[in-house]
């Protein structure tokens, strides 16, 4: 879904790229009451996806190392956003996960995770 000039705060999903990786780790300790510099756990696993309306991140979607879908997200601000959103996310998930080398996942989600916690604050 791509943002229209007319409607700057429509909701978009995009990939989620090494540059989304800080504002991801804000908006998931904000989900779950910490301080935004506070560490990540490996729960915060690996981000693919992320839905946002305008600058702000509404949602994102990780794989975890036993190659499952994770959603975080706030409100969303229709019914109808929430479902597309979701529906986009498995189908994306189910694209992915058959192409995740299960050995070493676990690893990298380690790897990222203390890159985040020592080289992002």
């Amino acid at each position: 879904m791509n943002q229209s000039k007319e409607n700057p705060a429509e909701l978009q999903f995009q990939e989620v790229y090494v540059s989304d990786m800080l504002a991801l780790k804000y908006f998931f300790n904000e989900l779950n009451g910490l301080a935004k510099e506070a560490p990540v756990s490996e729960t915060f696993s690996i981000p693919f996806l992320q839905a946002k309306c305008g600058d702000e991140i509404i949602a994102f979607a990780s794989l975890t190392n036993e190659n499952k879908l994770s959603i975080y997200q706030k409100s969303f601000t229709s019914p109808a956003n929430e479902k597309e959103w979701k529906t986009t996310t498995k189908q994306i998930f189910h694209q992915q996960s058959d192409v995740i080398c299960k050995e070493g996942f676990e690893n990298s989600i380690i790897r990222l995770t203390s890159w985040l916690n020592n080289a992002c604050n």
